[in-house]
């Protein structure tokens, strides 16, 4: 079952600082790096992504680049690691910690500082590579979707009178935004998916009932392609959603490994989409790669041998790296662990880049919506 769930925290945007080209598969996958976490998220384009990780008790949060971890440290002592958000390719990005109520911090070194930065009443999730900012305004009664640019928030507003509650969301580099749309006045809503771009809000549908949807948007890329999960009926304990690619406005299923299950977590610039699904029986997860219209089994692309078993797939980009967690299949105490893929054919050349800190961050009431409480498994992915 899917939940909604409050994260009362701090928000940082941090800048640290860019690629390549697709190709088919013509062998096996293999493991440039492996990482024992407890969260991990926002691989972009220069193979940085960022994970959570246990030090001394505590969950730290870490910066991976150019193949070296940087420890980010508590952002208050005794903090378990930060919800991790979003990053971009200049590696701005944002994410959520525990830190106290009605105060503004920036990291700054580790350390937290005080800091001026957006309205208390702005609450980011997302940013692009523009550097604007998404997320949701709670200055009024109904939550509003929201973007930050120039200093400005600008709310987008109500879809309708029945869907007046709106929560940002996604963002891509053309502007369009991606918003989860609910009925304030409903305690238990259904959760549609619409996009706004210049003004004007645009359903994206289900794969089932329209008028009663449940849809959740988890990655938009550069050519609007939007993918997530999508329950074929509305109900309160839904259990059979299946991962989508909607584009031009037209939805697809991209159906399962076997199982009732599946959910599309992220998608490149080229199309491809990785995510995981339950396998036939329904008794374990495993991770995805959708490409050239089939759903391939990560697994059966590791190297003959392999101790590990992939879980879910989070993050791809266009040089064919994947962010996948898993764990190690021959170790019985072995937890969560992420690792970094190199698909066949395909290579990377990030750019020269910076490791430049600068944080801005807020403490408020971060509602964070529908993107799932994830079914059985270790990591909660910070919803929006």
């Amino acid at each position: 079952m899917r939940l909604s769930y409050t994260l009362f925290g701090v928000f940082l945007l941090v800048t640290f600082a860019g690629l390549s080209v697709a190709g088919p598969i013509t062998g096996p996958i293999s493991i440039t790096d492996t990482f024992s976490v407890s969260s991990a998220c926002c691989l972009n384009a220069n193979e940085q992504f960022l994970y959570n990780a246990p030090v001394n008790g505590a969950d730290h949060t870490f910066f991976y680049s150019n193949g070296a971890s940087t420890d980010l440290g508590l952002l208050e002592a005794g903090q378990f690691g930060a919800a991790l958000l979003a990053m971009n390719n200049s590696a701005q990005f944002v994410i959520s910690g525990q830190l106290g109520v009605n105060s503004e911090e920036q990291v700054s070194n580790g350390k937290a500082i005080p800091v001026q930065s957006w309205p208390s009443t702005f609450q980011p999730v997302g940013l692009n590579n523009a550097d604007v900012l998404v997320g949701t305004d709670r200055q009024g009664s109904t939550p509003q979707a929201a973007i930050y640019a120039n200093g400005k928030v600008t709310d987008l507003g109500a879809v309708s009178s029945s869907l007046n509650a709106t929560f940002g969301g996604l963002i891509n580099d053309g502007g369009t935004v991606v918003v989860s749309a609910q009925s304030s006045s409903s305690p238990v809503s259904p959760n549609y998916t619409y996009t706004w771009s210049n003004g004007t809000w645009t359903n994206i549908g289900s794969l089932g009932n329209n008028t009663y949807q449940y849809t959740q948007a988890n990655a938009i890329n550069k050519t609007g392609e939007i993918v997530g999960y999508s329950a074929p009926t509305y109900t309160p304990t839904i259990s059979d959603q299946q991962a989508f690619a909607y584009l031009d406005g037209t939805m697809s299923a991209l159906g399962t490994l076997g199982g009732t299950y599946s959910e599309a977590q992220a998608v490149n610039d080229s199309g491809d989409i990785v995510g995981f699904s339950i396998l036939a029986g329904d008794d374990r997860d495993t991770a995805f790669l959708y490409e050239n219209g089939a759903m391939i089994d990560l697994n059966t692309l590791l190297p003959a041998g392999s101790p590990w078993y992939l879980t879910d797939a989070i993050g791809i980009d266009d040089a064919g790296q994947i962010l996948a967690l898993g764990f190690d299949a021959d170790n019985s105490t072995d937890s969560t662990d992420a690792f970094l893929l190199q698909l066949p054919g395909q290579s990377v050349t990030p750019e020269p880049g910076s490791l430049v800190l600068t944080a801005l961050g807020l403490v408020g009431g971060l509602t964070c919506i529908h993107r799932a409480h994830r079914r059985s498994r270790v990591l909660s992915d910070e919803s929006i």
